[in-house]
């Protein structure tokens, strides 16, 4: 009982800093003047960073109740559904958080995708997320057949991303998926970018596993 109500806390305060945290960070870049590597305004909400950490926002939101009973009652009842929820949030900002120090870092320069409110949602708040979800909230194992689902953000925004880059070219290639305008590397990079997201779902779980081997079990 003792374990779980700490459980609950550390997730508490994972999940109230990711929802804190996100949307200061958006809301500074809507109205403020520093925006990294982003657009300012409403425009701001093309870049998958920012839909990830909405998203994951949310996924937060959905376990806050839990939570509270959890520290409450003395007992983890997260259900498999707010589970996956927050499985699938997690690892729509782990593929922003890896995105950004595998492909997007080296490229582009770090001082830029670290500036301003992009610290919190390329960094931070993805740190919180997999912190929360893997270590915090790890009472409950969760099910490998349920890590296809991870896939669902990254596949929903390519398919935006490629009629809005490709097809009717109203945004730049801010990603730089086409290397310099090489739109045959699209379909390579997109596939690429399934592979990879499928990889760190796959890691989320082990992770997520291993912390339920050393620290769920048990009293």
């Amino acid at each position: 009982m003792k374990k779980t109500r700490t459980l609950q806390i550390c997730s508490l305060v994972g999940n109230v800093a990711i929802i804190v945290l996100t949307w200061y960070s958006l809301l500074a870049l809507i109205f403020g003047g520093v925006s990294g590597n982003m657009s300012l305004g409403v425009s701001t909400f093309r870049y998958f960073t920012n839909l990830s950490n909405i998203l994951v926002a949310m996924t937060a939101s959905i376990i806050l109740p839990f939570n509270i009973n959890g520290i409450i009652h003395g007992k983890n009842e997260i259900p498999l559904w707010a589970q996956a929820c927050k499985f699938v949030g997690t690892v729509s900002v782990t593929v922003t958080f890896l995105t950004v120090i595998l492909f997007l870092g080296p490229m582009f320069g770090w001082e830029i995708m670290f500036a301003g409110p992009c610290l919190y949602l390329h960094l931070i708040t993805p740190l919180l997320a997999i912190f929360s979800f893997c270590v915090a909230e790890c009472e409950n194992k969760y099910p490998f057949y349920l890590t296809y689902i991870g896939l669902a953000p990254t596949f929903v925004y390519s398919i935006l991303y490629l009629f809005m880059v490709a097809i009717f070219k109203r945004w730049e290639d801010f990603y730089g998926f086409t290397f310099g305008g090489k739109m045959w590397v699209i379909p390579i990079s997109l596939i690429a970018m399934y592979i990879a997201t499928y990889v760190f779902a796959v890691g989320n779980w082990a992770l997520q596993n291993l912390c339920h081997k050393k620290i769920g079990k048990g009293k």
